[in-house]
């Protein structure tokens, strides 16, 4: 799966690859950027409608990006809902210090698709689900 990390970019990527059965081209918002594309969010729940997979979408919560957490909870939880009003789709998601955060979005819509946690270095237990 290739992700893109803001809409736009996947638009523009989409038009340019050819179709390849073992390559999927996936759009997202990763949370490092959202302070610079917010206005995207519209395009990427469109977009969600027609594709099998978002790519790196979630949330940052370390201290670099603290100043857009509540826009980052905002278009992670968006993009969540409209997972879940169109299905399900498999997400790729960030999760830096915000696990919780990301847990309790992802138990309120519960037929969002299947989370892929990148990277994932918290520890979990059962009360977490």
């Amino acid at each position: 799966m290739v992700s893109y990390y803001a809409p736009k970019a996947f638009q523009a990527t989409s038009h340019v690859l050819e179709k390849h059965e073992s390559v999927m081209i996936s759009p997202g918002l990763h949370p490092e950027i959202v302070a610079d594309r917010f206005q995207e969010l519209e395009m990427l729940l469109e977009l969600i409608q027609n594709v099998a997979a978002v790519g790196e979408v979630g949330l940052d919560g370390s201290k670099r990006y603290s100043t857009s957490y509540a826009m980052q909870l905002r278009v992670f939880s968006e993009v969540v809902r409209k997972c879940h009003d169109v299905g399900g789709r498999a997400m790729s998601i960030h999760s830096r210090q915000a696990v919780p955060d990301v847990l309790a979005t992802l138990k309120a819509f519960p037929s969002h698709g299947v989370p892929i946690l990148h990277w994932f270095t918290a520890l979990l237990n059962k009360s977490n689900f």
